[in-house]
């Protein structure tokens, strides 16, 4: 029950329909959404079509979020998965979105859906989640990018470069960080506008897991941007969907001690929200993002975001509906010989007719023309 997803439009808010902010209370059943819900908002977001069914119910959801212009489409969606964070958490800190400029955003809640194939706990919704959205390009034909960015990374970072990028990261959100005499192993502190602070070390393992994964969002992020300003993506291109998970902070939110659980909470978002605007500005306009909070206990996803992605893609699509993969390719691949049978038939019919042509001066072409 507190699990939610939250859709977060560009900056200039022209993908979401208008209804933005965490205190409205769900209207109806629209506000109530499963993965596979989530993951045909992903794939419509795309252009593509969606690798689950979308019956009425579903449609009406997705009405109600997405602007009804299928012209006016996003290149790249960024999907965040986070374990551990709740609607509480988010309630406490939804305001580091509004801070760092970022006002488009909207919620809903995110349930298990019992009547489908998965009749798992919350605890595998992220799994769950996980394989439908590596899943779309499958039965989209290809049509679409997956990038899968995180802590793959992570050993590309020396101690030297975690330094570098955790100064990087402790100013963005408005604190510091004091390198160690072994490199690597520094102190990250923030203190709060609103009062208190925090503290992380990277020599305790639950610090140094958050931190690592930060830093490799960090990273990851600065990679894209620097990527898109160099090539740009344009409407010809493969549209991208983005994936990452998150699931370090779990134990630090679970933290006996409560005031330091709620500033881990404030230190994350507003990491997540620098990082993310940061993301949005560098595609001008052109990205989304979409962040699955799961809720307490929603397991570990961490180590499947760090396979290859053919890799992940053939692990995660074990068993998922071959019938309707094939039917798919099957309707695709008829559709486009059919139209290149056409088109090769009217070539042919135009070569005849320009090679048979009369010209004459008493053709009907040139009835009414002298010829020189």
């Amino acid at each position: 029950d507190n699990a939610l997803v939250v859709f977060v439009d560009n900056l200039g808010g022209k993908f979401f329909r208008s209804r933005s902010g965490l205190d409205t209370a769900a209207r109806t059943e629209v506000d109530v959404w499963s993965a596979r819900t989530v993951t045909a908002a992903t794939a419509v977001l795309l252009g593509v079509s969606p690798p689950v069914t979308i019956d009425s119910a579903t449609a009406e959801k997705l009405d109600d979020l997405l602007r009804p212009d299928p012209f006016v489409r996003p290149q790249s969606v960024f999907s965040l998965l986070l374990s551990g964070a709740s609607r509480d958490v988010l309630s406490a800190n939804g305001t580091a979105f509004s801070s760092a400029g970022i006002d488009n955003f909207q919620w809903r809640n995110l349930v298990v859906d019992a009547s489908t194939e998965h009749k798992g706990t919350q605890q595998e919704m992220g799994s769950h989640l996980l394989r439908l959205l590596s899943a779309i390009p499958k039965t989209a034909g290809e049509e679409v990018r997956v990038l899968h960015v995180g802590c793959q990374d992570a050993s590309e970072c020396g101690a030297k470069c975690m330094d570098e990028a955790l100064l990087s990261v402790a100013e963005s959100a408005g604190g510091q960080y004091k390198p160690d005499s072994e490199a690597g192993k520094g102190v990250l502190t923030v203190n709060f506008p609103e009062g208190g602070f925090i503290e992380l070390d990277m020599k305790k393992t639950a610090d140094s897991e958050l931190l690592t994964e930060l830093v490799c969002l960090h990273r990851s992020i600065e990679q894209l941007v620097k990527r898109q300003q160099e090539s740009p993506l344009s409407a010809s291109d493969q549209p991208e969907l983005i994936i990452s998970t998150m699931s370090a902070s779990e134990e630090l939110w679970q933290d006996s001690d409560s005031v330091r659980a709620a500033n881990v909470g404030r230190f994350l978002f507003s990491c997540l929200a620098q990082e993310l605007k940061k993301y949005l500005l560098g595609y001008d306009g052109k990205a989304t993002v979409q962040i699955a909070f799961l809720g307490d206990n929603a397991g570990d996803m961490h180590g499947k975001s760090m396979n290859a992605i053919q890799d992940l893609r053939r692990e995660l699509l074990r068993g998922y509906p071959a019938d309707v993969i094939a039917a798919t390719m099957l309707v695709r691949r008829a559709v486009a010989w059919t139209t290149g049978i056409i088109v090769l038939i009217g070539v042919l019919l135009g070569l005849c007719c320009l090679c048979y042509m009369p010209t004459t001066r008493d053709s009907l072409l040139y009835s009414g023309a002298k010829l020189d």
